[in-house]
C-alpha cells in the first residue's frame, strides 16, 4: 500500500511541476502581450496628442461652437460628433497608423535580435484604436477649454453661421442659457438667450461692410416673434447713422461681438 502511495507520489510530483511551468509560462505570455498592447495604447495616445496640439485652437473653437443647446437646456453634440469623425478621417487616422507600423517595425527587429522568442504583438481593432483616439482628442480639448485656450477677437470664425455659435458661446461663458435658431424659419433671430428676467433675441451679422437698416428691422420682427424682452443685433463691423437711428427709435441695441461678455451689466440684471 505504501509503495503504491509512493509511486503515485513520484508520478504527481513532476506532473504538478510541469502544471506549474506551463501556467507560469502562459501568465508570462498574457504579461507580454498587456505590456506590448499597453505600448501601442501609448503610442496611439502620444500620435493623437501631438496631432490634437497642432490643430488645438481649432478644435477647442470648432466644439464651442457644434456644441448647442436649445430652449429646454438639453445639449446636442451630433454636431461636434461628426467634426471628430472627420478629424479621425483626415488627420489622426493616418498618423497613427504610420506610428503602428513604425512600432510593429521596431518591435520585430527588437525580438529578432532578442535571445527568447517573445509573444507576438496583439492586434488592436480599427474600431477600438477610432474610439481610443477619438475620446483621447476629446479629453485633450475639454482640458485645453478649462484652462481657458480659447478664441481671441482675432481668431472670429469667417463662417457667418459659426460666427452665430461662436456669439452664443460668449453669452454661455457669461452665465446665459442661449441657443441658435434653426437655418430657416428664425424670422430674423439668429440666437435667443435667457438670464434671470430678461429674454434676448440677437441678429448676428458677419459682414465685410457696415451694417444697414435691414439688420434692424429685422431684429424688430424677431421680437415679437419670441416675446423677447431685449432686441440686438451684434457684428463684427460698424454701423450707419441711418441703422443707428432707427435701433435708437426702436430700441434695439447695436453691439460688437465683443461687448456681450459684459452684456449682463449693460442690461443691469
Amino acid at each position: 500500500m505504501f509503495h503504491f502511495l509512493g509511486s503515485l507520489l513520484c508520478l504527481a510530483i513532476p506532473l504538478l511541476i510541469i502544471g506549474g511551468i506551463i501556467f507560469w509560462a502562459k501568465q508570462q505570455k498574457l504579461a507580454h502581450q498587456e505590456a506590448k498592447a499597453q505600448k501601442k495604447y501609448e503610442v496611439i495616445q502620444n500620435t493623437v496628442k501631438l496631432c490634437t496640439q497642432e490643430h488645438l485652437k481649432t478644435l477647442v473653437r470648432r466644439k464651442r461652437i457644434l456644441i448647442t443647446r436649445d430652449q429646454y437646456g438639453t445639449e446636442n453634440k451630433s454636431g461636434w460628433d461628426k467634426e471628430l469623425d472627420y478629424f479621425w478621417r483626415s488627420i489622426l487616422a493616418s498618423k497613427i497608423t504610420s506610428a503602428l507600423t513604425i512600432y510593429e517595425s521596431n518591435e520585430t527587429i527588437r525580438v529578432t535580435k532578442s535571445i527568447s522568442i517573445g509573444t507576438p504583438s496583439p492586434a488592436l481593432s480599427d474600431e477600438y484604436v477610432k474610439l481610443v483616439a477619438v475620446a483621447e482628442v476629446d479629453r485633450l480639448v475639454i482640458e485645453a477649454s478649462k484652462q481657458s485656450i480659447n478664441q481671441s477677437a482675432g481668431e472670429v470664425p469667417t463662417n457667418p453661421y459659426e460666427y452665430e455659435g461662436y456669439c452664443r458661446s460668449i453669452l454661455e461663458k457669461a452665465g446665459w442659457k442661449a441657443w441658435q435658431t434653426p437655418a430657416s424659419g428664425d424670422q430674423g433671430a439668429d440666437v435667443v438667450a435667457e438670464k434671470k428676467n430678461a429674454v434676448v433675441v440677437l441678429q448676428c451679422k458677419l459682414w465685410n461692410h457696415p451694417i444697414g437698416n435691414s439688420a434692424v428691422q429685422e431684429i424688430v420682427a424677431a421680437k415679437a416673434m419670441h416675446s423677447a424682452t431685449v432686441a440686438i443685433v451684434v457684428s463684427n463691423q460698424i454701423y450707419t447713422d441711418s441703422a443707428k437711428q432707427l435701433a435708437a427709435a426702436n430700441n434695439v441695441l447695436l453691439l460688437h461681438h465683443d461687448d456681450l461678455a459684459s452684456l449682463d451689466s449693460r442690461l443691469q440684471l
